[in-house]
């Protein structure tokens, strides 16, 4: 399982971010019945207050597995409205 984040600041107010989450699991070479979800995100984010983000995301999706005979793969766009926090909520 790999995770990674990216946040780059391109100008002066606009950011830009890229998550990765992936996760690959083998059982077996030779039989070939391997899990595998990947999940990637990119986006672009202007501040409208100082806890108050604006964007515009493009996100894929992918999933294997051998319980199911085919792959799924999803592309979505999205424009969202992030709240920044210092606390986590699950």
């Amino acid at each position: 399982e790999a995770q990674a984040s990216v946040r780059l600041p391109l100008w002066e107010k606009i950011e830009y971010q890229l998550d990765l989450d992936t996760f690959v699991s083998m059982q077996s070479i030779a039989e070939s019945r391997d899990y595998i979800r990947a999940e990637v995100v990119n986006g672009i984010s202007v501040p409208l207050m100082s806890n108050l983000d604006i964007g515009l995301k493009h996100k894929w999706f992918f999933f294997r597995s051998p319980e199911y005979l085919e792959n799924y793969s999803s592309s979505q766009v999205l424009t969202t409205l992030d709240l920044k926090m210092d606390t986590k909520i699950w």
